[in-house]
Order: structure tokens, then sequence, then C-alpha cells
């Protein structure tokens, strides 16, 4: 069996983990610019009240204008521009981009990420694993699974709704 039977669904699959490291560039941006407090309190979930609420919005609103982007500009098949959104989603909400925040500063990641314990699904992750707050490695393990999920949800697409 194929990874996909369609190279056009890899394509979105692809392009979703690319946004979700984007997300993760951003944050870097955000933290390096200073407007949202200093970059050691930034690197500990202290940042400006407020820049959650706006970040999480970006976040949202760059994971709904790509799929559309995809549909309008590249291929007009909306199962593509589903599983590009849904993949998107999965991949944020399961910590992708927290590790991409960490890479694109050349940084491991910290042995504990407890500002990532009001993130459900990597908490719930830690919490399976028996681990009161996150650490690297049920980080990785949420991302794992989000990326096993996200790939299953566009092979479903592929198969259910076939271009």
């Amino acid at each position: 069996m194929k990874f996909f039977n369609s190279s056009k669904f890899a394509i979105a699959w692809l392009l979703s983990i690319i946004v979700s490291t984007l997300i993760g560039l951003i944050d870097v941006i955000s933290m390096k610019s200073g407007v949202f407090g200093s970059a050691s309190d930034y690197l500990v979930g202290n940042y400006t009240p407020g820049w959650w609420g706006v970040f999480f919005k970006i976040n949202v609103i760059m994971i709904c204008i790509l799929p559309m982007v995809y549909y309008l500009l590249v291929r007009h098949d909306v199962t593509e521009a589903i599983a590009l959104f849904l993949s998107s989603m999965i991949l944020w909400v399961f910590g992708l981009a927290d590790i991409a925040f960490f890479f694109f500063q050349g940084k491991l990641v910290p042995a504990t990420l407890p500002w990532l314990d009001n993130s459900f699904f990597i908490h719930k992750v830690s919490v399976v694993f028996g681990v009161a707050s996150v650490t690297w490695w049920s980080l990785l393990v949420s991302v794992l699974i989000g990326l096993f999920l996200s790939y299953l949800i566009a092979r479903f697409l592929e198969w259910v709704l076939p271009t």
C-alpha cells in the first residue's frame, strides 16, 4: 500500500506540516520582537497579557486561509482543502509548532514545559503516561500522535471522497 494513492493528498498533508512549522517560526519572531515581554519571560509562558488570544487568532486565521487559497488558486478540490485544514489544525494542537519553536532557535526542547499544561491534547498525552506536567518526550509523543492522526484523516478523506 502506498503512503497516499494520490500525490495531491500527499501535497496537502505536507503543506499542513509546513503550516504548523511556520506557526513555530512566527512564535520565535514574536518572542524576539520584545513586544510581548522579555525573551526569558516568553520562554516560560509569561508574556504580555492578551498575547495568547491574539496569537491564537492569527494561527486559526492562517490555518483557515491556506486551504481557501489552495482551493481557489491551486486545485479546485474541496476534499484536499478539508484535509489541509484538518491536518494543519491537528498538528498545531498536538504540538508540532512547539517543537518548531525550539528548532528555529537552535535549542533543545527543555526537560519540562509547564506552560503547555494548558494545552488540552498535549497535556492529556502527558497524563496518559503518568506525568503531571508536559515534558520534552511527552511533547514528542504528542507530535507523533498528531502526525499519525493528521495522516489518517487525510488518507480517510482521500478514500471516502476521491478526487
